[in-house]
């Protein structure tokens, strides 16, 4: 059986599960020790996400969830000791949301920058951080930028698209979200934030992605190419999908949150 045949045989466990289901699933997931955090700046961590709820984006799902300010603070602490993070890396921050996973690497000193493509949330993150910087002006924080716009360039979609055969998975994927999915995850004629602001995806130190299900597997393919060799990815995923484990195993079987580019070689 051929690569593309297999694929199109797989079923995805995720296809007749309630989307609030899964979430209520990574809300239990996602549930961590809470040590270290100081809780001055947790608290400002809970109130950027609860007070995003009501914008545009989340109306689409409900049960929208953010990723838990202990469980990315731990994966820093860890990645930090286990030799894979240092203070100071540049770190691309997929899909930066409220600002708020932004705001946890600033303040452990790293400099990031945010690419969100809903306007609504960009805009609420720049304004967020205003309040960040001053609640937290006599500590070192790491430098941020929140930019809005697709974090696919140009360069990958037009490879993408040339290969659609390639890129099965992602499409059968992506079909799941087809009412929601050019104006959420994958819009046309949108200007290349990389291009605009000069920056280069092979730049970065540290690639951070906090994904659902419709975007993980098209932004592992776009990092495996694009990110420098030594790049340390960080992907959680929303969704526990046997699918995209098996595919990505060296990422999401791993007892390692952090994990180098030129490891999955």
């Amino acid at each position: 059986m051929s690569q593309i045949d297999y694929l199109r045989n797989l079923q995805l466990e995720s296809d007749n599960m309630e989307l609030t289901k899964i979430l209520q699933n990574c809300s239990e997931n996602l549930k961590l020790n809470e040590k270290d955090i100081p809780m001055k700046f947790n608290d400002f961590c809970d109130d950027t996400n609860n007070s995003a709820r009501n914008l545009k984006l989340n109306q689409l799902t409900p049960r929208w969830i953010p990723i838990s300010n202990y469980k990315l603070w731990n994966i820093i602490q860890q990645g930090e000791t286990q030799g894979y993070l240092k203070k100071g890396m540049k770190v691309l921050d997929l899909g930066g949301g409220t600002g708020s996973s932004a705001f946890i690497f600033s303040y452990n000193k790293y400099n990031v920058i945010s690419i969100e493509l809903n306007h609504d949330l960009a805009t609420f993150a720049r304004t967020k951080e205003l309040e960040f910087k001053s609640k937290f002006k006599d500590k070192l924080l790491g430098k941020i930028n929140f930019l809005e716009g697709s974090y696919y360039s140009e360069e990958y979609i037009s490879q993408r698209e040339k290969n659609p055969e390639q890129n099965l998975l992602i499409t059968m994927l992506e079909d799941k979200y087809s009412a929601v999915r050019d104006e959420v995850f994958f819009p046309v004629c949108v200007e290349d934030v990389y291009k605009k602001n000069k920056i280069n995806f092979g730049e970065f130190d540290v690639i951070y992605a906090y994904l659902w299900d419709v975007q993980t597997p098209s932004v592992i393919d776009m990092c495996t190419k694009y990110a420098k060799e030594d790049a340390v990815f960080i992907f959680i995923s929303h969704l526990n999908l046997s699918t995209i484990r098996r595919m990505y195993n060296k990422i999401f079987s791993s007892d390692k949150q952090c994990i180098r580019k030129n490891e999955l070689i």
